[in-house]
Protein backbone atom coordinates (compact mmCIF):
# COMPACT_ATOMS: atom_id res chain seq x y z
CA UNK A 1 0.00 0.00 0.00
CA UNK A 2 1.19 3.52 -0.76
CA UNK A 3 0.41 6.73 1.16
CA UNK A 4 -2.68 7.41 -0.93
CA UNK A 5 -4.07 3.96 -0.12
CA UNK A 6 -3.54 4.52 3.60
CA UNK A 7 -5.21 7.93 3.44
CA UNK A 8 -8.16 6.51 1.49
CA UNK A 9 -8.61 3.68 4.00
CA UNK A 10 -8.66 6.12 6.94
CA UNK A 11 -11.10 8.45 5.16
CA UNK A 12 -13.48 5.62 4.27
CA UNK A 13 -13.57 4.30 7.83
CA UNK A 14 -13.89 7.64 9.56
CA UNK A 15 -17.14 8.10 11.49
CA UNK A 16 -19.67 9.90 9.29
CA UNK A 17 -21.01 12.31 11.90
CA UNK A 18 -17.62 13.80 12.98
CA UNK A 19 -16.59 13.98 9.32
CA UNK A 20 -19.69 16.01 8.41
CA UNK A 21 -19.19 18.25 11.44
CA UNK A 22 -15.57 18.93 10.43
CA UNK A 23 -16.62 19.89 6.89
CA UNK A 24 -19.28 22.21 8.31
CA UNK A 25 -16.70 23.93 10.56
CA UNK A 26 -14.26 24.28 7.66
CA UNK A 27 -16.93 26.01 5.54
CA UNK A 28 -17.73 28.33 8.44
CA UNK A 29 -14.07 29.34 8.79
CA UNK A 30 -13.68 29.75 5.02
CA UNK A 31 -16.66 32.11 5.06
CA UNK A 32 -14.89 34.16 7.74
CA UNK A 33 -11.70 34.26 5.68
CA UNK A 34 -13.61 35.60 2.68
CA UNK A 35 -15.03 38.35 4.88
CA UNK A 36 -11.41 39.25 5.71
CA UNK A 37 -10.55 39.39 1.99
CA UNK A 38 -8.43 36.24 2.30
CA UNK A 39 -8.98 34.10 -0.80
CA UNK A 40 -6.19 31.55 -0.38
CA UNK A 41 -7.10 27.97 0.54
CA UNK A 42 -6.61 27.27 4.25
CA UNK A 43 -3.76 24.86 3.53
CA UNK A 44 -1.77 27.59 1.79
CA UNK A 45 -1.89 30.14 4.63
CA UNK A 46 1.27 30.32 6.76
CA UNK A 47 0.82 28.98 10.29
CA UNK A 48 1.54 32.34 11.96
CA UNK A 49 -1.05 34.14 9.84
CA UNK A 50 -3.50 31.30 10.30
CA UNK A 51 -3.15 31.52 14.07
CA UNK A 52 -4.04 35.22 13.88
CA UNK A 53 -7.10 34.48 11.72
CA UNK A 54 -8.22 31.70 14.06
CA UNK A 55 -7.88 33.97 17.09
CA UNK A 56 -10.09 36.61 15.46
CA UNK A 57 -12.53 33.95 14.24
CA UNK A 58 -12.99 32.46 17.73
CA UNK A 59 -13.72 35.89 19.21
CA UNK A 60 -16.23 37.07 16.61
CA UNK A 61 -18.00 33.99 15.20
CA UNK A 62 -21.76 33.93 15.86
CA UNK A 63 -24.78 31.82 15.01
CA UNK A 64 -27.03 32.83 12.11
CA UNK A 65 -29.38 34.67 14.48
CA UNK A 66 -26.47 36.66 15.94
CA UNK A 67 -26.36 34.83 19.27
CA UNK A 68 -23.20 33.34 20.78
CA UNK A 69 -22.26 29.70 20.41
CA UNK A 70 -21.89 27.54 23.50
CA UNK A 71 -18.25 27.35 24.78
CA UNK A 72 -18.11 23.63 24.06
CA UNK A 73 -19.19 24.22 20.47
CA UNK A 74 -16.42 26.79 19.96
CA UNK A 75 -13.91 24.25 21.26
CA UNK A 76 -15.34 21.74 18.82
CA UNK A 77 -14.88 24.15 15.91
CA UNK A 78 -11.24 24.78 16.80
CA UNK A 79 -10.68 21.03 17.26
CA UNK A 80 -12.09 20.35 13.78
CA UNK A 81 -9.82 22.95 12.21
CA UNK A 82 -6.75 21.60 14.01
CA UNK A 83 -7.51 18.03 12.89
CA UNK A 84 -8.00 19.20 9.31
CA UNK A 85 -4.72 21.10 9.26
CA UNK A 86 -2.73 18.35 10.94
CA UNK A 87 -3.99 15.95 8.30
CA UNK A 88 -3.06 18.19 5.39
CA UNK A 89 -0.18 20.30 6.64
CA UNK A 90 1.41 18.36 9.49
CA UNK A 91 1.18 21.35 11.83
CA UNK A 92 2.26 21.25 15.47
CA UNK A 93 0.03 22.08 18.44
CA UNK A 94 2.17 25.01 19.62
CA UNK A 95 1.58 26.84 16.33
CA UNK A 96 -1.97 27.73 17.44
CA UNK A 97 -1.14 29.01 20.91
CA UNK A 98 -2.79 32.34 20.10
CA UNK A 99 -6.05 30.75 18.97
CA UNK A 100 -6.23 28.54 22.06
CA UNK A 101 -5.58 31.53 24.32
CA UNK A 102 -8.35 33.44 22.53
CA UNK A 103 -10.67 30.46 23.00
CA UNK A 104 -9.84 30.27 26.71
CA UNK A 105 -10.64 33.96 27.16
CA UNK A 106 -13.82 33.70 25.08
CA UNK A 107 -15.07 30.73 27.13
CA UNK A 108 -14.61 32.70 30.35
CA UNK A 109 -16.58 35.59 28.86
CA UNK A 110 -19.40 33.31 27.68
CA UNK A 111 -19.67 31.62 31.07
CA UNK A 112 -20.07 35.02 32.72
CA UNK A 113 -23.10 35.43 30.44
CA UNK A 114 -24.52 32.12 31.67
CA UNK A 115 -23.62 29.99 28.67
CA UNK A 116 -22.15 26.57 29.29
CA UNK A 117 -23.25 26.47 32.93
CA UNK A 118 -26.40 25.24 34.68
CA UNK A 119 -28.87 25.90 31.83
CA UNK A 120 -27.25 23.06 29.89
CA UNK A 121 -26.95 20.63 32.84
CA UNK A 122 -28.61 17.21 32.70
CA UNK A 123 -31.16 16.59 35.45
CA UNK A 124 -31.78 13.14 36.92
CA UNK A 125 -35.34 11.84 36.83
CA UNK A 126 -36.91 10.98 40.20
CA UNK A 127 -39.09 8.03 41.23
CA UNK A 128 -42.09 10.33 41.54
CA UNK A 129 -41.53 11.55 37.98
CA UNK A 130 -41.29 7.96 36.74
CA UNK A 131 -44.63 7.29 38.46
CA UNK A 132 -46.05 10.31 36.65
CA UNK A 133 -44.86 8.93 33.30
CA UNK A 134 -46.83 5.73 33.93
CA UNK A 135 -49.89 7.58 35.24
CA UNK A 136 -49.92 9.84 32.16
CA UNK A 137 -49.73 6.79 29.87
CA UNK A 138 -46.36 7.82 28.44
CA UNK A 139 -44.96 4.53 29.78
CA UNK A 140 -46.80 1.23 29.75
CA UNK A 141 -47.55 -1.71 27.45
CA UNK A 142 -51.09 -0.96 26.27
CA UNK A 143 -50.34 0.93 23.03
CA UNK A 144 -47.48 0.90 20.50
CA UNK A 145 -46.23 4.32 21.64
CA UNK A 146 -46.33 3.38 25.33
CA UNK A 147 -44.51 0.13 24.65
CA UNK A 148 -41.79 1.69 22.51
CA UNK A 149 -41.25 4.42 25.12
CA UNK A 150 -41.07 1.87 27.92
CA UNK A 151 -38.57 -0.44 26.22
CA UNK A 152 -36.39 2.57 25.33
CA UNK A 153 -36.64 3.96 28.87
CA UNK A 154 -35.72 0.62 30.50
CA UNK A 155 -32.65 0.20 28.28
CA UNK A 156 -31.57 3.76 29.01
CA UNK A 157 -32.14 3.30 32.74
CA UNK A 158 -30.65 -0.17 33.26
CA UNK A 159 -27.90 -0.22 30.63
CA UNK A 160 -26.76 3.40 30.99
CA UNK A 161 -27.32 4.06 27.30
CA UNK A 162 -27.90 7.82 27.08
CA UNK A 163 -26.69 9.07 23.69
CA UNK A 164 -29.10 9.01 20.75
CA UNK A 165 -26.48 7.46 18.46
CA UNK A 166 -26.03 4.46 20.79
CA UNK A 167 -29.77 3.79 20.67
CA UNK A 168 -29.81 4.34 16.91
CA UNK A 169 -27.08 1.73 16.36
CA UNK A 170 -28.74 -0.87 18.59
CA UNK A 171 -29.76 -4.06 16.79
CA UNK A 172 -32.16 -6.75 17.91
CA UNK A 173 -29.35 -9.24 18.52
CA UNK A 174 -27.53 -6.85 20.88
CA UNK A 175 -30.04 -7.56 23.65
CA UNK A 176 -29.97 -11.20 24.75
CA UNK A 177 -32.80 -12.82 26.72
CA UNK A 178 -31.80 -15.43 29.29
CA UNK A 179 -32.83 -17.27 32.44
CA UNK A 180 -30.90 -17.41 35.72
CA UNK A 181 -31.43 -20.85 37.25
CA UNK A 182 -30.06 -19.84 40.66
CA UNK A 183 -32.28 -16.78 41.00
CA UNK A 184 -35.16 -18.39 39.10
CA UNK A 185 -35.61 -15.18 37.12
CA UNK A 186 -35.51 -14.06 33.51
CA UNK A 187 -33.01 -11.41 32.51
CA UNK A 188 -31.92 -9.24 29.59
CA UNK A 189 -28.24 -8.67 28.84
CA UNK A 190 -26.60 -6.08 26.65
CA UNK A 191 -23.96 -7.70 24.42
CA UNK A 192 -21.92 -4.65 23.52
CA UNK A 193 -20.75 -4.02 19.98
CA UNK A 194 -18.58 -1.26 18.60
CA UNK A 195 -20.09 2.22 18.93
CA UNK A 196 -19.02 5.81 18.34
CA UNK A 197 -17.38 5.96 21.77
CA UNK A 198 -16.18 2.33 21.77
CA UNK A 199 -14.66 1.81 18.34
CA UNK A 200 -12.44 -1.15 19.16
CA UNK A 201 -9.24 0.91 18.92
CA UNK A 202 -8.73 0.99 22.71
CA UNK A 203 -9.07 -2.55 24.04
CA UNK A 204 -9.20 -1.24 27.63
CA UNK A 205 -12.32 0.81 26.86
CA UNK A 206 -14.76 -1.99 27.59
CA UNK A 207 -17.13 -2.74 30.47
CA UNK A 208 -15.87 -5.24 33.06
CA UNK A 209 -19.21 -7.08 32.95
CA UNK A 210 -22.18 -7.13 30.62
CA UNK A 211 -25.02 -4.85 31.77
CA UNK A 212 -27.99 -6.94 32.89
CA UNK A 213 -31.57 -6.22 33.92
CA UNK A 214 -33.63 -8.81 35.79
CA UNK A 215 -37.33 -9.54 35.73
CA UNK A 216 -39.51 -8.21 38.54
CA UNK A 217 -42.26 -10.87 38.70
CA UNK A 218 -44.44 -9.05 41.25
CA UNK A 219 -44.31 -5.70 39.49
CA UNK A 220 -46.60 -4.36 36.76
CA UNK A 221 -43.54 -2.48 35.46
CA UNK A 222 -41.30 -5.47 34.88
CA UNK A 223 -38.71 -4.52 32.21
CA UNK A 224 -38.39 -8.10 30.93
CA UNK A 225 -42.18 -8.41 30.60
CA UNK A 226 -42.23 -5.22 28.52
CA UNK A 227 -39.47 -6.63 26.31
CA UNK A 228 -41.43 -9.87 25.82
CA UNK A 229 -44.53 -7.92 24.76
CA UNK A 230 -42.40 -5.83 22.41
CA UNK A 231 -40.98 -9.01 20.86
CA UNK A 232 -44.49 -10.41 20.42
CA UNK A 233 -45.74 -7.23 18.72
CA UNK A 234 -42.82 -6.92 16.28
CA UNK A 235 -43.22 -8.42 12.77
CA UNK A 236 -42.28 -12.08 13.16
CA UNK A 237 -39.85 -11.89 10.23
CA UNK A 238 -38.13 -8.78 11.57
CA UNK A 239 -36.44 -10.20 14.67
CA UNK A 240 -33.09 -11.29 13.28
CA UNK A 241 -29.88 -10.16 14.95
CA UNK A 242 -29.04 -7.52 12.35
CA UNK A 243 -32.49 -5.88 12.33
CA UNK A 244 -32.88 -2.50 14.07
CA UNK A 245 -34.00 -2.76 17.69
CA UNK A 246 -36.36 0.23 17.68
CA UNK A 247 -39.11 0.03 15.08
CA UNK A 248 -41.56 2.63 13.88
CA UNK A 249 -45.12 2.30 15.17
CA UNK A 250 -48.20 1.84 13.01
CA UNK A 251 -49.76 5.14 12.01
CA UNK A 252 -53.33 4.23 11.06
CA UNK A 253 -54.43 4.13 14.72
CA UNK A 254 -52.97 4.92 18.12
CA UNK A 255 -54.67 1.96 19.78
CA UNK A 256 -54.63 -1.05 17.41
CA UNK A 257 -56.30 -4.28 18.46
CA UNK A 258 -54.00 -6.58 20.50
CA UNK A 259 -53.94 -9.05 17.60
CA UNK A 260 -52.99 -6.41 15.03
CA UNK A 261 -49.43 -5.56 14.00
CA UNK A 262 -48.11 -2.79 16.24
CA UNK A 263 -44.75 -2.07 14.59
CA UNK A 264 -43.42 -1.55 11.07
CA UNK A 265 -40.57 -3.27 9.25
CA UNK A 266 -38.52 -0.09 9.47
CA UNK A 267 -36.49 1.67 12.16
CA UNK A 268 -38.03 4.47 14.19
CA UNK A 269 -37.19 7.90 12.80
CA UNK A 270 -33.84 9.37 13.83
CA UNK A 271 -35.26 12.68 15.07
CA UNK A 272 -37.99 10.95 17.06
CA UNK A 273 -35.51 8.58 18.71
CA UNK A 274 -33.04 11.34 19.56
CA UNK A 275 -35.77 13.47 21.20
CA UNK A 276 -37.80 10.66 22.76
CA UNK A 277 -37.11 11.52 26.40
CA UNK A 278 -37.86 15.19 25.86
CA UNK A 279 -41.11 14.28 24.09
CA UNK A 280 -42.17 11.90 26.88
CA UNK A 281 -41.33 14.42 29.60
CA UNK A 282 -43.12 17.28 27.81
CA UNK A 283 -46.31 15.29 27.18
CA UNK A 284 -46.43 14.17 30.82
CA UNK A 285 -45.86 17.69 32.15
CA UNK A 286 -42.48 16.93 33.75
CA UNK A 287 -40.74 19.24 31.28
CA UNK A 288 -42.68 22.45 30.79
CA UNK A 289 -42.71 24.35 27.53
CA UNK A 290 -39.79 26.74 27.23
CA UNK A 291 -37.73 25.00 29.90
CA UNK A 292 -33.98 25.20 29.32
CA UNK A 293 -33.04 22.14 31.39
CA UNK A 294 -32.58 18.70 29.88
CA UNK A 295 -34.00 15.57 31.46
CA UNK A 296 -31.94 12.42 31.78
CA UNK A 297 -31.30 10.73 28.45
CA UNK A 298 -31.02 13.91 26.41
CA UNK A 299 -27.68 15.52 25.58
CA UNK A 300 -27.12 19.22 25.29
CA UNK A 301 -26.47 20.39 21.75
Amino acid sequence: MNDDDVRQFIDENENTKPKKKTLCHIKLFESFLRSENESRPIKQIHAEQLDKFLSEFVLCVRQKDGSDYQPSYLRGILGSLERYLKRHSLISNYEFAGAREALKTKKKDLKKKGLGNKPMAIDAISDSEINMLYECKQLGINTPEELLNTVWFNIMLHFGMRGGEEHRQLCWGDIQHGYDQELNREFLQFCERQTKTRTGIDTTNTRCSKPTMYAEPNSDRCPVAAYNVYKEKRPIDFCYDEHPFYLGTVTHTKTPHPNDQWFLRAPVGRNKLYKLMKSIATKSGILTAGSHNNVVGEKAN
